[in-house]
C-alpha cells in the first residue's frame, strides 16, 4: 500500500517536472484534449491549479491500479474530516464513484475524489476547493467540461 502511494507521489512529480520546461497550452483528460482557460494555470498535462477557486488533478491509471489506488487515496484523505459523503459524477459519459470530503480545519481544501474509467482510459480525478465544492462544480466553467454531478 506504502509502496503504491509513493508510486503516485513519484508519478506525479515526475510529470510536473518534466513538463516545467516547456509551455502547456492544452490538457490531457483521459486522451480529450482540453484548452486551458483563461487566467487558470497548468502545472502539467494533468494538473490545473487557481482556476477560479479551484484545483484539479487526475492521474491516468491501467486497470490494475484501478483497482487498489483509489481506496488508497480515499483513506489518505479520509483523515480528519468533518464529513465524507459518497458522489457520482457523470465525465464524457462515463459514470465515476467516490467521495466528496469536507475539513474541520481551514487550512484543508474541501475535495471531490472519484474514479473509473472515461474514453476508455481509467483515472482518479481530485477536485480541491476552500469552498462549498457542489456550488464551485455548477458554476465553474472547466469543471463544467468535465463533469457533473449525478444526482
Amino acid at each position: 500500500m506504502k509502496k503504491l502511494l509513493l508510486i503516485f507521489s513519484l508519478l506525479c512529480m515526475s510529470i510536473s517536472f518534466s513538463q516545467s520546461n516547456r509551455e502547456i497550452k492544452t490538457l490531457d483528460y483521459a486522451n480529450i484534449e482540453i484548452e486551458i482557460p483563461d487566467k487558470c494555470t497548468a502545472k502539467s498535462k494533468h494538473e490545473l491549479l487557481k482556476c477560479n477557486g479551484i484545483s484539479v488533478q487526475w492521474m491516468h491509471l491501467n486497470k490494475e491500479t484501478l483497482k487498489t489506488v483509489p481506496e488508497q487515496l480515499i483513506k489518505k484523505f479520509s483523515k480528519k474530516t468533518n464529513s465524507k459523503e459518497q458522489i457520482e459524477v457523470i465525465s464524457f459519459g462515463a459514470t465515476l464513484k467516490g467521495y466528496k470530503f469536507t475539513y474541520k480545519n481551514s487550512e484543508s481544501w474541501n475535495r471531490i475524489i472519484v474514479y473509473g474509467i472515461v474514453n476508455k482510459q481509467p483515472l482518479i480525478l481530485n477536485v480541491a476547493s476552500e469552498d462549498e465544492l457542489i456550488a464551485i462544480t455548477n458554476s465553474n466553467e472547466f469543471l463544467k467540461k468535465i463533469m457533473k454531478i449525478k444526482r
